[in-house]
């Protein structure tokens, strides 16, 4: 049985490596402050197992309980598995079970759900009793992750600290920006700002006039299907030795990405980490770790799908 699961689990990132753009468009309406995505799925579940969503209603309004033990035991007895599987073998273009299924195995699913739970949590319109119910829903996903085998405690450490470091940057942004100001309002005009400006090009300002819809198409893609650390720092080597990108640092790349795609990358402190270790010499060889190995080779790749 355990051959035959990571069997279908193969097929699923064949799937994955074959459609990338179906993939990242699933991957973009999961990520939607308007939880368009998770709508889909939840009426894809209904479907397949009617019951499930009187069911739901009737956890979330129910204060008793601190598990989710009684939702997942209706899954796991329904045949939700088995018509999941035949509609990835059976399915027509339209389908969202392939996407979704890449997304739980080989996406950061967990983590969009945690994320999704917390932006629940903080809305205003949510309720006392729901935000209650959520914040066990997200310590529950966390916890059957960890449980499952599919997270680690060190995955989630890193995402916490992931977390941390989006509102440390811009508590840090907004303070120098302020701190700036007031220097500019006490100096005389013999005075110059100290530091670097902060640079807030855009990602088209970024890229050099020979860049078009097709390249920014791809760069999505790219961002979507691969959206590790190394992945962001691959993608900015290849687009400047391909002469497509102007002279810049990894921090306004990556917020140029973000903010032009509307999509919540990785952590920028581990990019940042990820990019020093890739582009800085090893001790006095004059080689860098992006000049060999299976990091050029990740490079070269990417100027490949970029050309």
């Amino acid at each position: 049985m355990k051959g035959s699961f990571e069997d279908f689990k193969q097929l699923i990132k064949e799937w994955l490596d074959a459609h990338p753009k179906e993939y990242g468009s699933f991957v973009e309406e999961m990520n939607r402050t308007n939880s368009a995505g998770f709508q889909k799925v939840f009426m894809l579940v209904v479907r397949l197992v009617p019951k499930y969503k009187d069911a739901v209603k009737k956890r979330m309004s129910d204060d008793t309980l601190k598990d989710f033990s009684s939702l997942e035991s209706i899954l796991t007895n329904s045949n939700l598995a088995e018509n999941l599987v035949n509609e990835f073998q059976n399915t027509d273009k339209h389908s969202i079970v392939p996407a979704m299924l890449a997304w739980l195995y080989y996406g950061r699913s967990y983590e969009c759900m945690v994320e999704q739970g917390e932006s629940l949590i903080h809305n205003s319109k949510t309720n006392r009793v729901h935000r209650w119910i959520l914040s066990l829903l997200v310590k529950y996903i966390i916890h059957k992750s960890i449980s499952s085998g599919e997270r680690t405690k060190e995955d989630w450490e890193e995402f916490r600290l992931y977390k941390h470091s989006l509102s440390t940057d811009t508590v840090i942004e907004s303070t120098l920006e302020k701190a700036i100001t007031f220097g500019d309002n006490k100096n005389t005009g013999t005075n110059k700002k100290r530091g670097r400006p902060k640079d807030e090009r855009n990602l088209k300002e970024l890229l050099k006039p020979g860049a078009n819809e097709e390249l920014l198409s791809k760069i999505r893609d790219r961002i979507l299907t691969k959206p590790k650390e190394k992945d962001i720092v691959y993608l900015k080597i290849a687009l400047e030795e391909e002469g497509l990108l102007y002279e810049c640092n990894i921090a306004p790349f990556y917020r140029a990405l973000s903010e032009h795609y509307n999509i919540r990358l990785i952590g920028l402190r581990g990019v940042q980490d990820a990019y020093k270790e890739l582009t800085e010499t090893i001790g006095k060889t004059g080689i860098r770790l992006m000049d060999k190995g299976k990091e050029r080779a990740s490079i070269d790749e990417f100027k490949t799908f970029l050309s």
